[in-house]
């Protein structure tokens, strides 16, 4: 039985929940403390506004950029201080909270969306940190990951449109695009997708998710 009020405001609770991760992610910002990696994001967004487009971190042959394309018109409307280059991750973050309610409820229910949010909203020290440190992609791998795997599910689990499976292979394109880290989500649902049906491989879904990891890659 659903308590008083639930039907009628069914968002209340998911949005107190985000407000409260939202707030909590703010403290950090008071006086952010920066290194040099996470200056180079910075530098990395001023570039782009001066119109080049940096592919990986400086000095590095991997880990794209995608948080620097993130912050770069964040720059462009507040300016560029150490508080506005960490509202890049701040915000991914909130979408993480966020996905984790969608990812949870599409799978056991509201109250485990509910559940799982709090504890997103709400996690360990160190992990909340790293949602406010522009470090390229310390949150958005997690994010991406977590999307991965509700793709894989609704795939499995819901209509696998063509849309859903081009869907999941440009998500993967660019997490691997982001970090390799993405491997973990990518070997693990694809996996997933081959024992639900070994005949994935023979049907047009594969091309479809090929086009879109190499799209997404790029």
């Amino acid at each position: 039985m659903n308590p008083p009020g639930a039907t009628a405001r069914p968002w209340a609770a998911p949005l107190a929940w985000l407000t409260l991760a939202a707030a909590l992610r703010a403290l950090f910002l008071y006086r952010p403390l920066l290194d040099a990696d996470m200056y180079v994001t910075g530098l990395m967004a001023r570039h782009i506004l001066d119109g080049h487009f940096p592919i990986f971190f400086y000095g590095q042959p991997y880990c794209g950029t995608i948080e620097a394309f993130l912050t770069a018109p964040i720059f462009a409307l507040l300016g560029a201080t150490p508080v506005t280059l960490c509202l890049t991750p701040l915000l991914v973050s909130l979408v993480f909270v966020w996905l984790v309610y969608l990812v949870c409820r599409d799978m056991w229910g509201r109250q485990a969306g509910l559940m799982a949010m709090a504890l997103a909203a709400v996690p360990p020290y160190l992990f909340l940190w790293h949602n406010v440190l522009p470090r390229a992609a310390y949150i958005e791998i997690p994010t991406l990951s977590l999307l991965l795997v509700w793709l894989a599910f609704r795939l499995v689990h819901r209509k696998p449109t063509s849309l859903l499976n081009f869907t999941y292979g440009l998500v993967a394109g660019v997490g691997f695009w982001t970090h390799f880290l993405i491997s973990y989500a990518l070997t693990a649902t694809a996996l997933y997708l081959l024992l639900a049906d070994w005949r994935v491989l023979a049907r047009r879904s594969l091309p479809l998710m090929l086009a879109g990891f190499i799209l997404g890659s790029l």
